[in-house]
């Protein structure tokens, strides 16, 4: 028997077999159901009518919710409900992390700590915050989630839109006006049950509404909307309805299709793991801002200590400024431009004149007791000589004349308007700062070069006898200042502006 009615179920599908005369049999058992049903009287048979007394159920409902209607439809709201109902469950340390990460009190703590201490203890406690989600954690958390959804569902559904087909001069946010419902046809509001059966259908008699209930009080600053004795008899009656089946029951009679069956509604988010994952995000985005702002604080340290000054400008094209325009459209941009403007600064303010006289005397003039060692350092000097010329030809290559720059400011037109001109500019900019980078790192091996032998240099005068050159007496002489003290600040200066290159290059 069970055999015969699957395979009539099949035709039904199928279209196989009449299934016009199966389909009425299911029809009327569909119909023998809602006069036996409990809950009879919301739906007249005969007239294919929902009764007023199916809207006064879901006005009851209405009067209850309508207090959380704009809270629950707040996004912020919400946002803050899930932060409490996962830190409810949290024991007192994790709790006391989780207070001590989030963004207001980090930001306090960056005023008070040191930023390495204020690093390691985020990263310490971000570590710790994620060894006490366990399972049994995870699982309350996300059951408490399912109902706190469940009620937003419930509460969020559009009752006064459905109740004014009932009653057109129902009064929407209005808890005193009496209603005056009367019958509708089925098939206007068949679209309103099936939303409100759905909105409904996740509510879980059996969990701890209280627990609920007191998440959202705490969310409201102590302010209880619904009271627990209200809430639990609500549920009940809700409950009550939805396993007379009288619903389903409706929408069958009424779109006449006796094999309806409801969507499957689930909530099953999984908030444990939504709330960690954003706290490692928040954590790890602090974190980078204070490595951000320590090479920030180091970068204007080291180019006032090298110019006097962070802001610095040499070139035309290749700039912060221009990045700018990058920038506003989340293109990718001129990443080393800071470090090239620096880069052709030193090389014009310093390396062109007090290194360029240094060199002179102690490559032309010294005598040096090894050649190789005096190859090196001046080949060193000539390669940094060498830059000028390549970053002048490197920047206008951005220029109008240049052969990117008429192409990166056509496609600047269109970016807005055409989205492949998004990959077309950063592949362009993509060569352009891996020959920024390229120059970058050839010019800061060359420093390293010069400033070693700067050093070294300082050193051998000191000694007696000397090892690098020995005619010291004779290149004072013809030095405007001691040479250990022009030696000793060009190793300084080319040491700092190292460390700068340094910071860019790993940018």
């Amino acid at each position: 028997m069970a055999e015969d009615i699957f395979e009539k179920v099949l035709s039904i599908f199928s279209g196989d077999n009449e299934p016009d005369g199966d389909r009425k049999v299911f029809l009327r058992q569909v119909l023998k159901g809602l006069t036996q049903n409990k809950y009879a009287k919301f739906y007249k048979l005969r007239t294919e009518e929902v009764d007023p007394s199916f809207a006064y159920f879901l006005y009851d409902i209405y009067k209850t919710v309508l207090p959380m209607r704009s809270f629950v439809q707040n996004p912020s709201q919400l946002d803050r409900i899930k932060q409490i109902a996962v830190e409810a469950y949290l024991d007192k340390n994790s709790f006391e992390i989780a207070r001590r990460v989030r963004p207001d009190a980090v930001n306090t703590l960056l005023k008070t700590m040191n930023p390495q201490d204020l690093t390691r203890r985020l990263e310490s406690d971000l570590q710790t915050l994620g060894a006490a989600f366990d399972k049994n954690r995870t699982a309350a958390i996300n059951r408490c989630y399912a109902m706190i959804s469940a009620f937003v569902k419930l509460v969020s559904f559009d009752y006064a839109s459905f109740l004014k087909r009932f009653d057109l001069g129902f009064k929407v946010g209005d808890p005193n006006y009496v209603p005056k419902f009367a019958v509708i046809k089925a098939v206007n509001v068949v679209k309103g049950i099936e939303s409100f059966r759905n909105n409904a259908a996740p509510i879980n008699i059996d969990g701890d509404w209280k627990v609920v209930l007191s998440i959202f009080k705490a969310a409201l600053n102590g302010v209880d909307l619904i009271p627990s004795d209200q809430w639990q008899n609500l549920i009940l009656n809700i409950r009550d309805v939805q396993a007379s089946n009288i619903m389903d029951l409706m929408i069958q009679a009424t779109l006449k299709d006796p094999i309806w069956t409801p969507r499957p509604v689930r909530v099953d988010e999984d908030l444990a793991e939504l709330w960690i994952d954003r706290k490692r995000r928040q954590i790890e985005e602090f974190i980078g801002g204070i490595a951000v702002n320590q090479r920030d604080v180091k970068i204007n340290s080291l180019a006032r200590e090298i110019f006097g000054t962070p802001d610095i400008t040499r070139l035309s094209y290749y700039t912060l400024k221009e990045n700018e325009i990058y920038h506003r459209s989340n293109l990718d941009g001129l990443i080393y431009a800071a470090g090239i403007n620096y880069l052709s600064a030193f090389l014009l303010d310093y390396i062109s004149k007090e290194v360029q006289e240094l060199c002179d005397i102690l490559l032309i003039r010294g005598q040096w007791t090894t050649i190789a060692l005096s190859r090196e350092m001046s080949e060193g000097y000539h390669t940094l000589k060498s830059f000028n010329e390549k970053i002048t030809a490197f920047d206008e290559n951005l220029s109008e004349f240049g052969k990117d720059g008429p192409r990166l400011k056509t496609a600047l037109m269109r970016v807005d308007r055409d989205p492949s001109q998004f990959r077309y500019i950063n592949s362009i900019t993509a060569g352009i700062n891996d020959h920024a980078l390229e120059l970058l790192e050839t010019a800061c091996q060359a420093l390293i070069i010069v400033g070693r032998h700067l050093k070294n240099l300082y050193d051998d005068l000191e000694k007696n006898p000397h090892d690098l050159i020995i005619n010291w007496k004779e290149l004072n002489l013809v030095s405007k200042s001691p040479l250990d003290q022009r030696m000793g600040e060009a190793y300084k200066k080319i040491d700092y502006f190292t460390q700068l290159l340094q910071i860019f290059m790993s940018m």
